[in-house]
């Protein structure tokens, strides 16, 4: 009987785990040089029908700059009936995507980009303002909380090794000023 309950918690917390509409950031590179360039993918998969998806992708702007023209998707954008768009703002980049003759759902590649280094530093990258409806059946989803990427880039440190040569001179001087 206990090995049945057992079993039956794991089902439990397995199921409370699903997420129903997640939007995960895949990032090419975790080491960026200033000057370099990171390519950022936002992969949807929405358990839930949508024809309206908003929200802002952060980072901080004195570290990275949105490069223009570099965003694609895999959600129809004719401009017209199906509108995508990315737009620098003070978080960083709002994207967003709205349909008039189609629903989204499924697992897709939301939009992809490109980011500048231009400081060195630590960024987050995260999304806020999540926004997804349904005009059809008038209902607003939640998007399941994102794990939030770091990123860093460190300062250049003086060599340990060189570190230990100085301070093993300084004492070898030491003591032979001590001895004389």
């Amino acid at each position: 009987m206990k090995f049945y309950k057992i079993i039956a918690t794991c089902m439990l917390i397995i199921g409370f785990q699903a997420n129903a509409n997640l939007i995960t950031i895949d990032l090419d590179n975790n080491d960026v040089a200033v000057g370099e360039t990171i390519n950022v993918s936002l992969w949807a998969n929405f358990t839930d029908s949508v024809d309206t998806i908003d929200f802002n992708f952060n980072f901080d702007n004195s570290l990275f700059s949105f490069i223009d023209s570099s965003e694609t998707t895999a959600l129809p954008n004719d401009g017209f009936l199906n509108y995508f768009t990315a737009t620098p703002n003070a978080q960083g980049l709002g994207l967003g995507f709205i349909s008039f003759d189609s629903f989204v759902t499924g697992e897709f590649l939301f939009a992809s980009f490109s980011l500048e280094r231009t400081d060195l530093g630590d960024s987050e990258f995260s999304l806020t303002s999540n926004i997804f409806e349904s005009a059809a059946t008038f209902e607003s989803f939640t998007l399941d909380p994102v794990n939030s990427v770091s990123i860093s880039a460190e300062v250049p440190e003086p060599e340990t090794l060189g570190l230990f040569a100085i301070a093993g001179l300084m004492l070898l001087n030491f003591r032979l000023k001590k001895k004389a």
